[in-house]
């Protein structure tokens, strides 16, 4: 969950982004897994798991390629449309 949320959060990448809050929604009670709350249960594993996450979502943020932005044809034909009407010929 901390690396889809890290590597949303760096790349701004929305998709990601969404799956982590839904995740987050769906398991919230996890992040309380990270901090130490009975003294019999470890809360070790979580805790690095979280920062491993992080970790690699700092180094692997540019190891796939970004995704192609869709191009519509009418987001072209804007610069060849665009008149002023301050424009003056006379």
């Amino acid at each position: 969950m901390f690396f889809v949320f890290a590597i949303g959060a760096i790349r701004w990448d929305r998709r990601a982004s969404v799956l982590s809050m839904f995740v987050f929604f769906l398991y919230g009670g996890m992040i309380w897994g990270i901090f130490p709350s009975k003294p019999d249960i470890s809360f070790e594993s979580h805790f690095f798991g979280a920062v491993i996450g992080i970790v690699l979502a700092i180094l692997l943020r540019n190891y796939d390629p970004y995704t192609a932005e869709k191009k519509y044809s009418w987001e072209d034909d804007e610069d060849e449309d665009d008149v002023s009407i301050f424009d003056d010929e006379s």
